[in-house]
């Protein structure tokens, strides 16, 4: 399966692009790369692993990478009260418009979620 991690430079992003690389998947990560991409250091020249830097907000750029792949993960995030706070504008960009509002991506209707068994309190 290719699979195109949106985010898959992150702390989780990173862990799951490995998973998958390691299941047999080809993954592509797609990151802006803010926090670096160390993480990925040592799988960036093998096969069926592409990291592209590019920004999730950049919607020309989203609809050239995606085409191809069978799955996407989104996990693009400014993550923690100090990230969000140096860039409040960036991490509503990111955590709150993200894909939806740019027509790339919708949420799931809530009916194919399930239907709660009992009351959270």
């Amino acid at each position: 399966m290719n699979v195109l991690v949106i985010g898959g430079a992150g702390y989780i992003g990173s862990t799951l692009s490995r998973d998958l690389w390691r299941e047999g998947h080809s993954v592509t990560v797609f990151d802006s790369m803010l926090f670096g991409a160390e993480s990925l250091l040592d799988l960036s020249n093998q096969p069926r692993f592409q990291v592209i830097q590019g920004d999730m907000r950049d919607q020309h750029a989203l609809a050239q990478v995606i085409p191809g792949h069978d799955a996407v993960c989104l996990l693009a995030a400014i993550v923690g009260e100090p990230a969000c706070n140096r860039d409040p504008d960036l991490a509503v960009e990111t955590n709150l418009k993200g894909l939806v509002s740019r027509g790339l991506f919708s949420p799931a209707p809530v009916a194919t979620m399930g239907s709660p068994t009992r009351k959270l309190s």
